[in-house]
Protein backbone atom coordinates (compact mmCIF):
# COMPACT_ATOMS: atom_id res chain seq x y z
CA UNK A 1 0.00 0.00 0.00
CA UNK A 2 2.03 3.17 -1.07
CA UNK A 3 -0.14 5.84 0.15
CA UNK A 4 -3.01 4.92 2.44
CA UNK A 5 -4.14 3.59 5.94
CA UNK A 6 -5.15 0.03 7.44
CA UNK A 7 -7.38 1.31 10.20
CA UNK A 8 -9.37 -0.77 12.76
CA UNK A 9 -12.63 0.51 14.43
CA UNK A 10 -14.40 -2.73 15.98
CA UNK A 11 -16.27 -2.77 19.22
CA UNK A 12 -15.19 -2.67 22.54
CA UNK A 13 -14.83 -5.84 23.54
CA UNK A 14 -13.63 -6.99 20.06
CA UNK A 15 -9.99 -8.53 19.95
CA UNK A 16 -8.46 -8.23 16.39
CA UNK A 17 -5.50 -9.93 15.12
CA UNK A 18 -3.02 -7.97 12.22
CA UNK A 19 -1.10 -10.45 9.90
CA UNK A 20 1.74 -8.76 7.90
CA UNK A 21 3.50 -10.93 5.57
CA UNK A 22 5.99 -8.59 3.13
CA UNK A 23 3.77 -5.80 4.19
CA UNK A 24 4.13 -1.96 3.45
CA UNK A 25 2.16 0.67 4.62
CA UNK A 26 3.08 4.00 3.69
CA UNK A 27 0.82 7.45 4.80
CA UNK A 28 0.83 11.04 4.08
CA UNK A 29 -2.14 11.85 5.66
CA UNK A 30 -2.34 10.22 8.83
CA UNK A 31 -1.26 7.04 11.20
CA UNK A 32 -0.11 4.16 8.63
CA UNK A 33 -1.70 1.49 11.16
CA UNK A 34 -4.47 3.35 13.15
CA UNK A 35 -6.38 1.58 15.54
CA UNK A 36 -9.51 4.05 16.25
CA UNK A 37 -11.28 0.90 18.77
CA UNK A 38 -10.96 -2.16 19.88
CA UNK A 39 -10.33 -3.98 23.43
CA UNK A 40 -7.11 -5.55 22.12
CA UNK A 41 -5.25 -5.32 18.73
CA UNK A 42 -2.29 -7.83 18.32
CA UNK A 43 0.11 -7.44 15.11
CA UNK A 44 2.73 -10.63 13.96
CA UNK A 45 5.29 -9.86 11.94
CA UNK A 46 4.82 -13.59 10.04
CA UNK A 47 7.89 -15.71 10.85
CA UNK A 48 10.98 -14.72 8.35
CA UNK A 49 8.76 -12.10 6.70
CA UNK A 50 10.28 -8.52 6.72
CA UNK A 51 7.01 -5.63 6.69
CA UNK A 52 7.26 -1.56 6.73
CA UNK A 53 5.57 1.19 8.10
CA UNK A 54 6.28 4.61 7.51
CA UNK A 55 4.34 7.58 8.13
CA UNK A 56 5.06 9.53 5.70
CA UNK A 57 3.65 13.23 7.07
CA UNK A 58 5.71 15.97 7.82
CA UNK A 59 7.00 16.61 11.28
CA UNK A 60 4.22 17.51 14.09
CA UNK A 61 3.98 21.25 15.39
CA UNK A 62 2.69 22.57 18.67
CA UNK A 63 -0.07 23.06 16.83
CA UNK A 64 -0.90 20.01 14.60
CA UNK A 65 -4.42 17.95 15.50
CA UNK A 66 -3.69 14.41 16.73
CA UNK A 67 -6.90 13.23 14.99
CA UNK A 68 -5.25 11.41 12.64
CA UNK A 69 -2.81 9.47 15.01
CA UNK A 70 0.13 10.55 16.84
CA UNK A 71 2.74 7.64 15.51
CA UNK A 72 3.09 5.14 12.81
CA UNK A 73 1.51 2.85 14.13
CA UNK A 74 -0.90 4.08 17.07
CA UNK A 75 -3.74 2.54 19.04
CA UNK A 76 -6.15 3.75 21.30
CA UNK A 77 -6.40 0.01 23.17
CA UNK A 78 -3.81 -2.82 24.54
CA UNK A 79 -1.36 -3.02 21.63
CA UNK A 80 0.72 -6.35 21.06
CA UNK A 81 3.49 -7.02 18.87
CA UNK A 82 4.38 -10.40 18.23
CA UNK A 83 5.78 -13.10 15.47
CA UNK A 84 8.87 -14.39 14.27
CA UNK A 85 9.24 -11.52 11.34
CA UNK A 86 10.63 -8.27 11.11
CA UNK A 87 9.23 -5.17 11.34
CA UNK A 88 10.73 -1.89 10.37
CA UNK A 89 8.65 1.34 11.76
CA UNK A 90 9.60 5.10 10.49
CA UNK A 91 7.85 7.85 12.43
CA UNK A 92 8.63 11.24 10.18
CA UNK A 93 5.73 12.91 12.21
CA UNK A 94 5.38 12.54 16.00
CA UNK A 95 6.48 8.54 17.72
CA UNK A 96 7.42 5.58 16.31
CA UNK A 97 4.66 2.56 17.64
CA UNK A 98 2.25 4.17 20.41
CA UNK A 99 -0.50 2.74 22.38
CA UNK A 100 -2.78 4.58 24.43
CA UNK A 101 -3.45 1.89 27.06
CA UNK A 102 -1.04 -0.89 27.47
CA UNK A 103 2.20 -1.41 24.77
CA UNK A 104 3.82 -5.41 24.56
CA UNK A 105 6.57 -6.65 22.70
CA UNK A 106 7.20 -11.24 22.63
CA UNK A 107 9.86 -12.43 20.03
CA UNK A 108 9.54 -10.39 16.71
CA UNK A 109 12.13 -8.26 15.04
CA UNK A 110 11.74 -4.33 15.70
CA UNK A 111 13.71 -1.58 14.49
CA UNK A 112 11.82 2.25 14.90
CA UNK A 113 12.92 5.49 13.93
CA UNK A 114 10.89 8.36 15.49
CA UNK A 115 11.70 12.11 15.61
CA UNK A 116 9.66 11.97 18.77
CA UNK A 117 9.33 8.70 21.19
CA UNK A 118 10.21 5.39 19.38
CA UNK A 119 8.25 3.22 21.15
CA UNK A 120 5.24 4.77 23.92
CA UNK A 121 2.24 3.08 25.60
CA UNK A 122 0.78 5.70 27.77
CA UNK A 123 0.10 3.57 30.63
CA UNK A 124 3.18 0.65 30.33
CA UNK A 125 5.52 -0.96 28.45
CA UNK A 126 6.13 -4.63 28.58
CA UNK A 127 9.22 -6.41 26.51
CA UNK A 128 9.24 -9.85 27.30
CA UNK A 129 11.64 -11.07 24.14
CA UNK A 130 12.56 -9.81 20.61
CA UNK A 131 15.06 -7.89 18.94
CA UNK A 132 14.58 -4.29 19.43
CA UNK A 133 16.29 -0.93 18.13
CA UNK A 134 14.74 1.83 19.15
CA UNK A 135 15.77 5.51 17.53
CA UNK A 136 14.83 8.34 18.71
CA UNK A 137 15.89 11.58 17.05
CA UNK A 138 14.85 14.31 19.05
CA UNK A 139 12.78 12.63 21.82
CA UNK A 140 12.84 9.58 24.64
CA UNK A 141 13.48 5.94 23.43
CA UNK A 142 10.91 4.42 25.22
CA UNK A 143 8.59 6.30 27.23
CA UNK A 144 5.57 6.55 30.04
CA UNK A 145 3.84 4.04 32.16
CA UNK A 146 5.23 1.39 33.71
CA UNK A 147 8.36 0.17 31.94
CA UNK A 148 8.60 -3.93 32.62
CA UNK A 149 11.65 -6.07 30.26
CA UNK A 150 12.24 -9.14 31.23
CA UNK A 151 14.10 -10.43 28.35
CA UNK A 152 15.31 -9.47 24.78
CA UNK A 153 18.11 -7.98 23.24
CA UNK A 154 17.31 -4.44 23.24
CA UNK A 155 19.34 -0.80 21.58
CA UNK A 156 18.17 2.44 22.17
CA UNK A 157 19.45 5.35 20.86
CA UNK A 158 17.59 8.74 22.13
CA UNK A 159 18.37 12.58 21.94
CA UNK A 160 16.76 12.72 25.56
CA UNK A 161 15.97 10.28 27.83
CA UNK A 162 17.11 6.31 26.79
CA UNK A 163 14.28 5.36 29.47
CA UNK A 164 11.38 7.63 30.33
CA UNK A 165 8.70 5.99 32.56
CA UNK A 166 6.06 8.01 34.32
CA UNK A 167 5.67 5.06 37.31
CA UNK A 168 8.33 2.54 37.88
CA UNK A 169 11.08 0.18 35.61
CA UNK A 170 11.19 -3.57 36.48
CA UNK A 171 14.12 -5.25 34.29
CA UNK A 172 14.59 -8.82 35.10
CA UNK A 173 15.55 -12.32 33.29
CA UNK A 174 18.41 -12.46 30.59
CA UNK A 175 18.70 -10.13 27.87
CA UNK A 176 21.13 -7.25 26.68
CA UNK A 177 19.90 -3.55 27.11
CA UNK A 178 22.52 -1.00 25.54
CA UNK A 179 21.35 3.02 25.70
CA UNK A 180 23.16 5.76 24.46
CA UNK A 181 21.28 9.01 24.64
CA UNK A 182 22.23 12.76 23.72
CA UNK A 183 25.64 13.30 22.08
CA UNK A 184 26.60 9.71 22.38
CA UNK A 185 23.51 9.01 19.98
CA UNK A 186 24.38 9.54 16.50
CA UNK A 187 20.74 10.31 15.63
CA UNK A 188 20.42 12.91 17.79
CA UNK A 189 19.10 16.50 16.50
CA UNK A 190 17.75 19.38 17.78
CA UNK A 191 15.50 19.02 20.92
CA UNK A 192 12.66 21.38 22.27
CA UNK A 193 13.05 22.36 25.74
CA UNK A 194 10.51 19.65 26.34
CA UNK A 195 12.17 17.37 25.10
CA UNK A 196 10.13 16.75 22.26
CA UNK A 197 9.94 17.26 18.82
CA UNK A 198 7.40 19.81 18.36
CA UNK A 199 7.46 23.49 19.21
CA UNK A 200 10.05 25.79 19.72
CA UNK A 201 13.72 25.21 19.79
CA UNK A 202 16.28 25.46 22.12
CA UNK A 203 18.84 25.97 19.33
CA UNK A 204 20.45 22.58 19.82
CA UNK A 205 23.47 22.42 17.47
CA UNK A 206 23.96 18.80 16.82
CA UNK A 207 27.65 18.51 16.21
CA UNK A 208 28.07 20.87 19.56
CA UNK A 209 28.86 19.58 23.11
CA UNK A 210 30.77 16.61 21.83
CA UNK A 211 33.49 17.47 24.33
CA UNK A 212 31.23 16.99 27.38
CA UNK A 213 32.22 14.50 29.82
CA UNK A 214 31.38 11.03 29.33
CA UNK A 215 29.33 9.12 32.27
CA UNK A 216 29.62 5.51 31.52
CA UNK A 217 28.23 2.27 33.30
CA UNK A 218 28.63 -1.08 32.31
CA UNK A 219 26.62 -3.50 34.52
CA UNK A 220 26.59 -7.13 34.39
CA UNK A 221 23.69 -8.40 36.68
CA UNK A 222 23.99 -11.84 38.21
CA UNK A 223 21.89 -12.42 41.33
CA UNK A 224 22.37 -8.57 41.86
CA UNK A 225 19.35 -6.04 42.34
CA UNK A 226 19.77 -2.48 42.36
CA UNK A 227 16.70 -0.84 43.63
CA UNK A 228 15.49 2.59 43.85
CA UNK A 229 19.09 3.84 42.48
CA UNK A 230 19.99 7.48 42.69
CA UNK A 231 21.33 9.59 40.29
CA UNK A 232 24.64 9.60 39.58
CA UNK A 233 25.40 6.45 38.32
CA UNK A 234 26.88 7.64 35.34
CA UNK A 235 24.72 8.08 32.28
CA UNK A 236 23.35 6.79 28.68
CA UNK A 237 20.44 5.69 26.30
CA UNK A 238 19.91 2.55 24.89
CA UNK A 239 21.22 2.26 21.84
CA UNK A 240 22.67 0.15 18.13
CA UNK A 241 21.72 1.17 15.75
CA UNK A 242 22.98 1.21 11.91
CA UNK A 243 26.16 -0.95 12.83
CA UNK A 244 26.88 0.15 16.29
CA UNK A 245 24.65 -2.93 17.82
CA UNK A 246 25.16 -4.09 21.33
CA UNK A 247 24.06 -7.44 22.32
CA UNK A 248 22.92 -9.64 20.08
CA UNK A 249 20.49 -7.25 18.29
CA UNK A 250 20.06 -7.91 14.65
CA UNK A 251 21.77 -4.99 12.32
CA UNK A 252 18.44 -3.95 9.60
CA UNK A 253 21.83 -1.49 8.01
CA UNK A 254 23.76 -5.15 6.42
CA UNK A 255 26.40 -4.08 8.85
CA UNK A 256 28.29 -5.08 12.34
CA UNK A 257 29.40 -3.04 14.88
CA UNK A 258 30.45 -3.05 18.53
CA UNK A 259 28.86 -1.84 21.39
CA UNK A 260 30.17 1.76 22.02
CA UNK A 261 29.21 1.37 25.99
CA UNK A 262 31.25 -1.37 25.52
CA UNK A 263 32.59 -3.88 28.20
CA UNK A 264 32.44 -7.31 30.23
CA UNK A 265 32.54 -6.57 33.42
CA UNK A 266 30.42 -4.61 36.08
CA UNK A 267 31.11 -1.11 35.86
CA UNK A 268 31.61 1.49 38.65
CA UNK A 269 28.81 3.95 39.76
CA UNK A 270 29.04 7.45 39.36
CA UNK A 271 29.04 10.19 42.03
CA UNK A 272 26.09 9.47 44.45
CA UNK A 273 25.58 12.66 45.83
CA UNK A 274 25.56 14.67 42.14
CA UNK A 275 23.37 14.56 39.30
CA UNK A 276 22.78 16.21 35.64
CA UNK A 277 23.37 17.30 32.49
CA UNK A 278 27.42 17.51 32.09
CA UNK A 279 26.73 18.63 28.39
CA UNK A 280 24.90 21.59 29.56
CA UNK A 281 21.19 20.65 27.89
CA UNK A 282 18.34 21.83 29.09
CA UNK A 283 16.60 19.10 29.04
CA UNK A 284 17.25 15.52 30.36
CA UNK A 285 18.92 12.75 28.86
CA UNK A 286 19.38 10.18 31.84
CA UNK A 287 19.65 6.53 30.78
CA UNK A 288 16.98 4.72 32.67
CA UNK A 289 14.54 7.51 34.80
CA UNK A 290 11.32 6.37 36.63
CA UNK A 291 9.42 8.69 38.77
CA UNK A 292 9.10 5.79 41.43
CA UNK A 293 11.52 2.77 41.78
CA UNK A 294 13.66 1.12 39.57
CA UNK A 295 14.38 -2.18 40.04
CA UNK A 296 17.16 -4.53 38.34
CA UNK A 297 17.58 -8.28 38.41
CA UNK A 298 19.51 -9.64 35.59
CA UNK A 299 20.41 -8.33 32.20
CA UNK A 300 23.30 -6.72 30.72
CA UNK A 301 23.41 -3.43 30.34
CA UNK A 302 25.25 -1.02 28.73
CA UNK A 303 25.13 2.79 29.29
CA UNK A 304 26.59 5.73 27.70
CA UNK A 305 25.20 9.42 27.79
CA UNK A 306 26.03 13.04 29.50
CA UNK A 307 23.44 13.01 32.36
CA UNK A 308 22.66 10.03 34.71
CA UNK A 309 22.66 6.66 33.42
CA UNK A 310 19.90 5.54 36.52
CA UNK A 311 17.89 8.01 37.92
CA UNK A 312 14.93 7.16 40.07
CA UNK A 313 12.82 10.26 42.20
CA UNK A 314 11.82 7.74 45.10
CA UNK A 315 13.30 8.03 47.97
CA UNK A 316 11.34 4.90 49.46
Amino acid sequence: LSEGQLIVDAGDEDEVTIVLNGASITCSSGSPIYVKNASEVKIKSEENSFNEVIDNRTEATEDSSDDAGNAAIYATCDLKLVGKGALVVTGNYNNGIQSKDDLSIKNVIVKVTAVNNAIKGNDAVNIESGNIIAISAKGDGNQKGIVTITGGNIDVYAACDGIDAAYGVDISGDGNLNIYTDTYSEYSEEVTSSGSSSGTSTGRDSSANTTASANTVSYVAASDTITNAPGGFGGGNMGGMGGQNGGNAPDMNDSSGGNKAGGDRPGMPGDFNESGNSSGQSYSTKGIKAESEINISGFTINISSTDDGIHANSDS
